[in-house]
């Protein structure tokens, strides 16, 4: 049973920012889910796409799959390794778009990585995400 929204959840997919939504349903539907695990998947040049979206309990993020909006970034935040998979300006403009909206909507909603929420150890979804916020001059509505 879907409860109260109180994560928004930023994922990377650990890949070249050419993955699909098709791709990662697949390989999500291989590990035996019912499907993407995360609510939403952000594109390379930043355009949302539906995965569960928000009425579908998720699968990327326990124990808070029943009370997360989890958004997939396609690409890989901060890896050395592969600079070219690092997030684009129109996918950061989709996570500013996303955090914005939702801290607006969902009071009190926590925000950050899978790394700070969820019990799965991980270095997802890279840097830090709340450090883009810092210096934003409406960071009192991100927690």
């Amino acid at each position: 049973m879907l409860k109260p929204i109180r994560f928004l959840v930023f994922h990377h997919t650990a890949s070249a920012p050419s993955i699909t939504l098709e791709q990662i349903d697949a390989a999500h539907r291989a590990k035996g889910w019912e499907g993407a695990g995360y609510s939403f998947f952000v594109d390379a040049d930043g355009v949302v796409w539906p995965a569960r979206g928000l009425r579908r309990i998720l699968a990327a993020n326990p124990p808070h799959n029943s009370d997360s909006i989890a958004v997939a970034v396609a690409g890989w935040n901060g890896n050395d390794k592969h600079p070219e998979w690092e997030w684009s300006v129109m996918q950061w403009a989709t996570i500013h778009w996303f955090v914005r909206t939702l801290s607006v909507l969902i009071p009190g909603l926590t925000i950050g990585g899978h790394r700070d929420i969820g019990s799965t150890p991980t270095d997802c979804p890279g840097l830090d995400i709340l450090a883009e916020f810092e210096d934003d001059p409406h960071e009192e509505t991100i927690q």
